[in-house]
């Protein structure tokens, strides 16, 4: 048929021009329209969602196939076509498997990471404590493999401080009590993991300790010293508050 003809024609360009986004909005036109030829060709409702299901899998294994042809796992266009996919087809059921392979390969795939988050809103939203929690040790695990990686710190900071989703930064002990090993490790306090620096500034604003976290803030300053004004401004901002 043609959509198929056009299937075709869309695997290989993509493939070839991976970060071309008209591929990907190309594709997902095509893949709608398979969907509703599905449904009037099929004999039954039953027959209709199994060929729609297996339309589902082969887009999941074909954006997996045209991230390793090019080794780019950190493609925006080929991840907003996963997130069509698994939203259209509802297939959330195993993406948080296939999120922990790619981040066991890269720790720092921030790509990774904001689909594993997306994955948490699509499932289990309003989220509950017991699955905050989940992320929450899920996130400490891989900062043991790498404190200094700045994506799992900010998938972190989803789930603690304010808004919707979070609870306070010191409700949960065990990240105080990481952070102050990741500190602990620091040969000298210049060359403490800024991070990890942050977080125990915001624990500490939890607590009503604004003197500390103010400190904090003033070490920041020096650690990361191309954000000085900012770490400043937090700074004071700390302090006015008091």
């Amino acid at each position: 048929s043609d959509l198929k003809k056009e299937v075709e024609f869309a695997d290989n360009w993509a493939r070839d021009f991976p970060k071309n986004y008209q591929v990907w909005y190309h594709r997902r036109w095509v893949i709608t329209e398979m969907i509703a030829e599905i449904k009037q060709t099929s004999k039954t409702p039953d027959e209709a969602d199994q060929r729609i299901r297996e339309l589902g899998q082969r887009e999941l294994e074909y954006h997996d196939d045209v991230m390793q042809v090019n080794n780019d796992f950190k493609n925006y266009n080929g991840w907003s076509h996963r997130q069509f996919i698994v939203s259209r087809f509802k297939m959330w059921d195993k993406e948080l498997d296939f999120v922990d392979g790619l981040l066991l390969d890269d720790i720092r795939n921030n790509s990774a990471w904001n689909h594993r988050y997306t994955v948490v809103k699509n499932t289990t939203w309003p989220i509950t404590d017991a699955v905050r929690k989940r992320e929450i040790v899920y996130t400490l695990g891989k900062l043991r493999r790498c404190a200094e990686n700045e994506s799992a710190w900010n998938y972190l900071a989803a789930f603690l401080g304010e808004g919707e989703g979070r609870k306070p930064w010191n409700s949960e002990p065990e990240v105080e009590t990481f952070v102050g090993q990741v500190l602990a490790q620091a040969p000298d306090p210049l060359q403490r993991c800024r991070f990890a620096v942050e977080v125990l500034a915001k624990i500490r604003e939890a607590q009503g300790q604004t003197a500390q976290a103010a400190e904090e803030y003033s070490a920041l300053a020096q650690i990361d010293r191309i954000r000085k004004a900012y770490w400043e401004w937090k700074r004071d901002a700390v302090l006015r508050r008091s």
